[in-house]
């Protein structure tokens, strides 16, 4: 929790540099005026470990305990006003300001009540009393949250370094700061990634990321890429389990463009085909092009390839965003 270490080594070796220019220099002419000097500077390394690494450290976990103290003590009133919350914070703020521990802390609980500007502010001033790596992505996240996805260039450069191939938070507000600063191609490029590649995107947090895929493309002037699809089963010889498959050709292809995958119990829902579920990853769906919506159904067991085709649409263009098509399914 501390940087005691350094210093105390330093200590140390100010002593043994002094010892060796003291007895090089002859200046010591007694055995006990070199002891002297080594002693002295020992006793103040020994102090100064004290105060950097011992006392701070303690005065710092003792201030983290007091801020532990006083929010559980607030949180325990039986009627809790938010002027309340926001005068304890303000309290616990003014005597946090030599610790950055202290100040994430605080950043952590004025998040929770939704002041993310607070937040981020408290934590740029923790990041920059300690540059602490620990620090760095919370200020980023909370940033965002703050001005509505834009980071100043600095924190977009951290960001970048910071960024790995699979963390899709960060990729969402690389993308977030992307649209901000109207580079909506950019953003729009990013989140369709994140959708293809993310294992743990949820159903609602994919439409939402869908809806700002579209809002940027309409802000961009891009293409549309949208096909809204629905399949209504007409048959009795569906059963829940069943594997069926949901893709775009062109009028006379058999290869997919796009493709998705649902299970029977999925059926009669409308689904989405985007760009984000094109077999080409960086290509769109084209709007120049007859296309048609094929539908094939196979047992759980099954792939696309051993699949039956049961269902499929007229011709159509993708001229308008979004594009609705319905098939029945048929034996």
């Amino acid at each position: 929790m501390s940087i005691s270490w350094p210093l105390t080594l330093l200590g140390f070796i100010l002593v043994s540099i002094i010892a060796l220019v003291s007895l090089l220099l002859k200046t010591c002419y007694r055995g006990y005026h070199c002891l002297a000097v080594i002693v002295s500077f020992v006793v103040i390394s020994i102090a100064g470990y004290g105060y950097w690494g011992g006392y701070r450290g303690y005065a710092e976990r003792g201030l983290i305990e007091h801020i532990d103290m006083r929010l559980n003590k607030l949180v325990a009133l039986p009627s809790l006003s938010g002027e309340q919350v926001l005068d304890t914070l303000h309290q616990l703020e003014s005597q946090s300001k030599a610790s950055s521990y202290a100040l994430h802390k605080l950043a952590t609980v004025y998040s929770q009540i939704g002041e993310h500007v607070k937040a981020a502010g408290l934590l740029d001033q923790a990041f920059q009393m300690s540059a602490r790596e620990e620090f760095l992505r919370p200020l980023i996240m909370q940033t965002s949250l703050a001005y509505n996805g834009h980071l100043s260039d600095d924190l977009r450069d951290r960001a970048v370094r910071l960024l790995t191939h699979d963390d899709f938070p960060l990729h969402n507000i690389i993308a977030l700061d992307d649209y901000s600063k109207g580079f909506y191609e950019h953003a729009v490029s990013r989140w369709e990634w994140i959708m293809r590649h993310d294992p743990y995107i949820t159903a609602s947090g994919k439409a939402r990321m869908q809806r700002a895929v579209d809002v940027s493309r309409t802000k961009a002037g891009l293409a549309p890429a949208r096909v809204l699809v629905k399949v209504d089963c007409v048959t009795q010889n569906t059963d829940t389990r069943d594997n069926i498959f949901v893709s775009i050709t062109k009028q006379d292809s058999r290869i997919p463009l796009a493709a998705v995958k649902i299970k029977g119990h999925d059926l009669n829902q409308t689904l989405s085909i985007t760009s984000a579920d094109m077999m080409l990853p960086g290509t769109e769906l084209p709007i120049d092009e007859p296309l048609v919506v094929k539908v094939k159904r196979g047992s759980h067991a099954d792939d696309a390839m051993a699949a039956k085709e049961v269902g499929k649409s007229d011709t159509f263009m993708v001229e308008s965003n979004p594009k609705h098509i319905k098939i029945s399914l048929s034996d």
